[in-house]
């Protein structure tokens, strides 16, 4: 269990920390994971047994432009994308290479996005990475634009970088 996750949250900056919300409970941990047929990262399971997430405020969001998402909206927000991989609404899309760190894939099933924009874009855990990529790295899905970034070895790491 990754240790380091209350400690880095006790130390986001006071405007911040008063957004985040009370625990998610382990059934609704559970919930995410029955759900997209993967077990979450320990990191990103022990950040929500600490905070489901954080309330939308002026405030400012913990990742940038990219608000925490609640345990119910990491499943709104992968269900909507999920229909729509169903649907067909991705079939002629695709980004990047074979080789690349992230897979050619508009939307995939198993990444789980955990914090959204006000635009719809979102960072997700990525727990079926490219050929060059590493399971649980963290990377950016943009709603109307095919590139695929990856912007931390985990969700820990990236939970690091925004701590003062």
């Amino acid at each position: 269990m990754s240790e380091r996750i209350p400690e880095l949250m006790q130390h986001l900056p006071a405007h911040m920390a008063a957004t985040l919300r009370p625990p998610a409970t382990p059934e609704e941990i559970a919930a995410i994971e029955q759900v997209v047929g993967s077990t979450l990262p320990e990191a990103l399971r022990h950040a929500y047994g600490c905070h489901d997430g954080q309330n939308i405020s002026e405030s400012g969001d913990i990742f940038g432009d990219y608000r925490w998402l609640t345990v119910k909206g990491v499943l709104s927000d992968w269900r909507i994308r999920q229909e729509l991989l169903e649907a067909g609404a991705y079939d002629e899309l695709n980004s990047g290479d074979e080789g690349d760190p992230v897979r050619m894939d508009w939307w995939n099933p198993k990444w789980i996005p955990f914090a959204r924009s006000v635009s719809g874009d979102c960072l997700c855990v990525d727990l079926a990475p490219g050929a060059s990529g590493t399971t649980g790295q963290v990377i950016s899905v943009f709603h109307d634009d095919e590139t695929r970034e990856v912007l931390a070895v985990d969700f820990e790491a990236l939970l690091a970088s925004v701590v003062p």
